[in-house]
């Protein structure tokens, strides 16, 4: 699905395959095939984490317990934006530019 992925201070830069029919990600056909990122993400305070492409298709989806979550891309030009929420200690936001990652063709 995806290679040489690294998460950077403020960009995420790597290689993204396509894949074809993956049902397991949306039950609509338009978003079974494309490029994939799955990251992982965690926070030690046990916050709150939601995750959404910016310039995507869907709103921000707030993470399991595993802080696993996959994303559909569809250009460099997106952005993955992590919203860690704590009550009593506030919010922190953290916007990753994609431009760095290459996306391959069908």
């Amino acid at each position: 699905m995806q290679e040489g992925v690294t998460v950077n201070t403020n960009s995420i830069t790597g290689t993204l395959k396509y894949i074809t029919g993956w049902t397991a990600f949306s039950g609509d056909v338009e978003e079974q095939s494309g490029n994939y990122i799955a990251l992982h993400t965690e926070s030690e305070d046990g916050a709150t984490i939601t995750v959404q492409v910016i310039g995507g298709d869907h709103p921000a989806a707030t993470l399991d317990d595993d802080g696993i979550s996959i994303c559909r891309i569809k250009n460099t030009s997106q952005k993955i934006q992590f919203v860690a929420t704590k009550e009593g200690r506030g919010t922190a936001v953290k916007t990753l530019s994609l431009s760095g990652l290459t996306l391959e063709d069908s």
